[in-house]
């Protein structure tokens, strides 16, 4: 067995003690264990990560040589190939960025800290690799995000508890990973002021102060500056410099860094960039209102695309609210606002912003697009549908637009019109991520479950990564009744989004996840799942989601235990919310038992009347 340190100085470590690797056989080591945690990786995206500007032969022979002498170093293990064109990590190696993932994945956010020691490979750096660095660089920084939220999420747990020493001592290790970080400082101050140490609330300001002028060329906000100034003790003010509006130089800074966002592209890793980039705008130049929309928008987007905490999405209906207060007229100030309130499912209030948007430019065609899927998602699904087709006949080659209308035609069964109109966005638009998974989804829910299998094979063949891809799969083999097929797409899903808190589709796996395990026979392990997955559905519902939805996974939770009375009541309550996937609801394997119930086929009758009462709307 091989041991991978690689939080922190990198060691490797066997039976036989440290051994030690020239710096491009770790970083080899460090890009297998971290790029892909459970699959291959094929040769050629390591030459062009490791040996970029080499001729192919000169690569080859490159890549070849490091494998063989990292096998001569550590066993033969090691590294294994996958046929010709791939090569993984070994078995034998433990790696602490895997169990780091590991414990994240499970709330176990100690545990994964306790691994955290330092930023990935700290100190490494090999020369003509760029690719490479640019990956290290922003695996460094998702990595270390990842480790601030987690420390965030212990210390808001212990303070919901009482234990005010552990929240503070949490608070300190983030802000220790993120010393420019002003939300977090600003709470350990007050935690601080709250447990009457005035001194430690001040020596944690004075610290603030200097990271942000170090790193950002800015001064504390002004409810940084009130903290600072309040003495809960004594009742009395402490000196605090006066605030200092952005220099001329600072703002062109915030400009800058708002461009170099809007350049990147949308992808896991760029929103990162793109979140930091964009606080540190807003940070810099708070007045500046499209670095504090731009900032909501890409908040929003971390939630709905990419697996975020549902924190982040509150976050940017604040900074979106923030934009429209400086600027009421901005569209994206508005877009970004109703994004942020999709993210945490309030559907209702996010089409009121996405209408805010109409009534400043009636064409803007992501407004339309959005507003109309608000409405199908708050159950008004007739009225989508309408809003969708008269801004389809204007915009023909709009192909979300296009794909809204296909999803609303499907719901309200008329299969055939939602077909053409997915086909057309496909067309339009060829590789549409969502449009192929929704093309999936449609055959599956059908009963057409060659199809929808091929469907997802033609999508997961050109993104082996699509966190839609691997959970439709899952729900496949569910309703075809196979839970190990099922148990392996949902947990393909936790490994590519990995997600402490997790919210929309994340929820949906660990509650499908808990329910093939309660199945399946590992009970203790699905109880817990679904356990977790009842309490993070209630926190949403708290908080103000509508999403019928959650309602659904509350159902599945109480099936999975027996109690198929609260079963019921809960999917009542989902139709009640707008949920008319009834088709979806037949076909679930945790719903079985319910099927003879009068109050269930009650329900069933009600949501197809529903849907007819809908469709026959649009056909009037």
């Amino acid at each position: 067995m091989v041991r991978l340190h690689l939080l922190g100085p990198a060691e490797i470590v066997t039976d036989c003690g440290a051994v030690p690797l020239p710096p491009r056989l770790l970083a080899l080591i460090g890009y297998l264990s971290v790029a892909t945690p459970a699959n291959a990786v094929r040769r050629d995206v390591l030459l062009a990560t490791f040996w970029p500007d080499a001729d192919i032969d000169s690569a080859r022979n490159a890549l070849n040589q490091a494998i063989y002498e990292v096998r001569q170093s550590l066993g033969r293990d090691i590294v294994e190939s996958r046929g010709k064109a791939e090569v993984a990590l070994g078995r034998s190696a433990q790696s602490d960025v895997r169990e780091f993932h590991v414990h994240l994945s499970a709330a176990r956010g100690a545990d994964a800290l306790h691994l955290y020691r330092g930023d990935l490979l700290e100190g490494l750096h090999i020369s003509r690799a760029w690719p490479f660095e640019q990956w290290l660089d922003e695996t460094r920084y998702r990595l270390r995000g990842r480790a601030v939220a987690a420390a965030t999420a212990e210390a808001a747990d212990a303070q919901d508890h009482g234990r005010i020493v552990p929240a503070i001592s949490w608070l300190t290790r983030a802000l220790d990973l993120d010393p420019a970080n002003e939300a977090l400082g600003q709470r350990l101050i007050l935690l601080h002021l709250e447990s009457g140490d005035r001194a430690a609330a001040l020596h944690v300001y004075r610290r603030l102060v200097s990271s942000l002028r170090s790193e950002l060329d800015v001064e504390p906000a002004p409810e940084t500056l009130r903290l600072a100034a309040l003495d809960t003790a004594a009742g009395r003010p402490v000196s605090a410099p006066t605030v200092v509006a952005p220099s001329t130089h600072a703002r062109r800074v915030a400009r800058d860094l708002l461009d170099r966002a809007g350049e990147l592209p949308m992808a896991r890793t760029a929103n990162a960039i793109a979140r930091e980039l964009l606080r540190q705008a807003a940070r810099i130049d708070p007045q500046l209102a499209p670095a504090r929309s731009a900032h909501a928008r890409a908040l929003a987007e971390w939630v709905q695309l990419f697996g975020g905490p549902r924190d982040a999405a509150r976050l940017a209906v604040a900074e979106a609210d923030a934009a429209v207060h400086l600027d009421p007229t901005s569209v994206q100030a508005h877009l970004s606002r109703g994004c942020g309130l999709e993210a945490l499912t309030r559907f209702r209030d996010a089409a009121q912003a996405f209408r805010a948007v109409l009534h400043i430019h009636p064409a803007q065609s992501e407004a339309l697009s959005r507003y109309g899927r608000a409405l199908m998602y708050a159950g008004d699904i007739a009225e989508s549908r309408i809003l969708a087709r008269n801004a389809a006949d204007r915009r023909e080659d709009d192909a979300d637009l296009l794909l809204q209308l296909g999803m609303a035609d499907f719901v309200l069964n008329r299969h055939d019109q939602a077909r053409e109109a997915t086909a057309s966005a496909l067309r339009i638009r060829p590789g549409f991520h969502y449009a192929e998974a929704a093309w999936a989804f449609y055959e599956l829910v059908r009963g057409h479950f060659d199809a929808a299998a091929a469907a997802l094979e033609q999508l997961l063949s050109r993104e082996p990564d699509s966190f839609l891809g691997h959970f439709f799969r899952g729900d496949l083999a569910l309703v075809e009744r196979d839970l190990p097929a099922a148990l392996t797409s949902y947990q393909r899903c936790c490994d590519i989004e990995p997600a402490g808190r997790p919210v929309g589709l994340h929820l949906s796996v660990q509650a499908q996840l808990g329910f093939v395990h309660v199945r399946s026979g590992d009970a203790a392990v699905g109880h817990r799942m679904l356990a977790a997955a009842e309490t993070d559905v209630r926190r949403a519902l708290n908080a103000g989601a509508e999403f019928g939805g959650f309602m659904v996974e509350l159902a599945i939770t109480t099936a999975s235990r027996g109690d198929h009375d609260r079963a019921v009541d809960h999917l009542t309550a989902a139709y009640r919310k707008g949920y008319l996937q009834y088709h979806l609801i037949r076909r679930h394997p945790a719903f079985d038992e319910l099927a003879g119930r009068p109050d269930f086929r009650a329900l069933m009758t009600a949501v197809e009347g529903n849907v007819e009462q809908q469709s026959q709307r649009i056909q009037g």
